[in-house]
């Protein structure tokens, strides 16, 4: 594997001159310093064939999803000089909690341009209900979550922040968890900011690994 670039540098998201990749190119700007990109920093190593960018950027959405847009259009830029135009990102997520944000976030969601093509994905209340997601049933509680995530010893550290990665390899019935939250809130007609627990970090597992199983056929 190549030198890994520093977390957030920009320039990780950049192609060699005037060719075309084999990986599909993902980058993933997090609303966390800890625990979502150390999180998403392992999850490079599970898929070979995706190249991905991993942005820590503060906590607000509106700043998430302008540094989100901003990889974007750098990216295009770059495509463009290299003359190299079908070698662009492939996705760009925003990964967010709700915390005190839900004012944006309804902004967010309610504006697609706003968005341009950013994919926002929230944990509702926090990211710590898709850690729980592969042992058990999250709680819809912000603070009960995160204290089942530390009882459930899926986090460490003085803050609880820091995943504990080796608890964290039941992908798979995280991934059936997460979706069975979403058809019980769909069911019950929850939507946002009605829908704790939710998170869509599954589907952006499910994206990469899909991915890199074409490229590896």
């Amino acid at each position: 594997m190549g030198r890994r670039r520093a977390l957030g540098d920009p320039r990780s998201t950049r192609r060699a001159v005037g060719t075309r990749t084999p990986h599909a190119r993902v980058a993933i700007v997090v609303g966390g310093t800890v625990t979502e990109p150390r999180y998403f920093n392992e999850v490079k190593g599970w898929f070979p064939k995706v190249n991905l960018t991993v942005v820590a950027h503060g906590r607000h959405p509106e700043d998430l999803v302008a540094r989100a847009r901003k990889l974007v259009s750098d990216d295009a830029a770059q495509a463009q000089d290299h003359k190299d135009r079908d070698n662009r990102l492939d996705r760009v997520y925003v990964v967010t909690d709700v915390d005190d944000f839900t004012p944006q976030l309804l902004r967010l969601r309610s504006d697609p341009r706003a968005l341009d093509g950013v994919d926002l994905v929230i944990s509702n209340p926090c990211f710590e209900v898709w850690l729980v997601c592969h042992k058990t049933r999250p709680d819809h509680d912000r603070r009960r979550v995160q204290q089942q995530a530390k009882d459930l010893g899926l986090v460490t550290g003085h803050n609880g922040k820091d995943p504990v990665l080796a608890e964290l390899t039941n992908v798979a019935q995280a991934e059936q968890m997460a979706r069975q939250l979403r058809v019980e809130h769909e069911r019950n007609s929850a939507s946002f900011p009605a829908d704790a627990p939710s998170t869509r970090v599954d589907e952006i597992i499910a994206y990469m690994r899909g991915a890199d199983d074409r490229r590896n056929g």
